[in-house]
This record gives structure tokens, sequence and C-alpha cells, in this order.
């Protein structure tokens, strides 16, 4: 699976202000156990995205004291920054299956779960999403049972080698939100 260089600097190419990060709720959780609240939004199960903001061309999470008002979603980076060029297409070896992932850790991959439609629009129709690590996003067509099968494999796996783990969860939009779609699960052995 495709994974990118580590986000500590702003990149040239992305000069956004604000930023992503995608993280679990026990992300959070750590954050005000050490007196430190931070700009964080629910997603959907297993999932928020806390805001960053960029600062002497470094990235650094934005404490809840300085939330601004208003939206947040009408505070982050750009739709147009969420291109096929950010993705890199991938295929699984001696499969059909296809999926296609960013993993530039900028602060930007996670941008697809602010706009599904985006997503939706670029890969032709429904999509399911996956984030099974901080700068790792991943979505393909859920047309395909063989990708979706595949993908929830590698996305569990991902998951619990994670150096920083998100969640485990494959997720599809709702046209309203997102939703958990499934897990692997291993198979529990008959006696």
């Amino acid at each position: 699976m495709f994974l990118g260089p580590s986000m500590n600097t702003v990149h040239a190419d992305n000069p956004t202000a604000l930023r992503l990060k995608v993280s679990n709720p026990s992300f959070y959780q750590t954050m005000l156990q050490q007196k430190t609240p931070v700009w964080c939004e629910f997603l959907s199960e297993g999932i928020e995205i806390c805001l960053l903001k960029v600062q002497q061309n470094q990235i650094q999470l934005i404490p809840m004291s300085e939330r601004p008002q208003g939206d947040w979603k009408t505070m982050v980076p750009p739709v147009g920054l969420l291109t096929k060029e950010r993705f890199v297409r991938q295929s699984i070896q001696g499969t059909s299956v296809s999926y296609w992932a960013s993993g530039r850790m900028d602060g930007l991959d996670g941008l697809g779960w602010v706009y599904p439609e985006a997503l939706e629009a670029m890969i032709g129709g429904e999509v399911l999403v996956a984030q099974p690590m901080s700068g790792a996003f991943f979505v393909w067509s859920k047309d395909s049972m063989d990708a979706n099968k595949i993908m929830a494999i590698s996305i569990k796996e991902l998951y619990s080698t994670a150096e920083e783990p998100v969640s485990p969860y494959i997720y599809h939009w709702s046209k309203d939100a997102w939703r958990v779609w499934g897990e692997a699960v291993k198979k529990s052995s008959s006696p």
C-alpha cells in the first residue's frame, strides 16, 4: 500500500493555511488529559478531524480556545485541492482490483472526508473509503465486491500494525454523513 513522507513541513504545492489531522477519538481524549484541548470535529464512529494551522512553515494543532466561530467545513482547504493528481492509483497484483491512495502526509490527505461528492465524481460512482493510519487515505469503487473484500482485509492489517492507528472500518457516504460500512473480521473456527 502507498504511503508518503512524514507530515512535518508545509509543501510548497499546497500552501493552504488550514490542514486536517484525521484521528481516532482517543487522540482528542489524550489531548484533554494533557490539559491541551484541541479543535476536533466528530465525523463518524471511530473518526474525528482535528484542524491544524500552518505557522512558520510548520503544521500545528489549533487549540480549542482559538476555534473560529461558524461552520468548520467552510474553513477547511478548498475542494479544488482534492484532485486525481493528489492520489496514486494502485492495482493489487494478480487481481482486477484497483484503489486510489493519498499518503503525502501534508495535512490534506483527509480532504475526501470533507468532500465526499468530489470523491464520487472522481471515481465515477459510489465510493468506500478508509483511513487505517494517520496520513493514509484510501478510496475505491463500492461496486467491486472483490475490491471490498481485499481492501477490508488490507485496511485491517494496516490498522493493526500502524504506529498511529486511526480506524479499522470501511466507510460509505450516505448523502448526509459518513457511516461505517464494514470491517474485516477473522473467521471463527468451528469445533
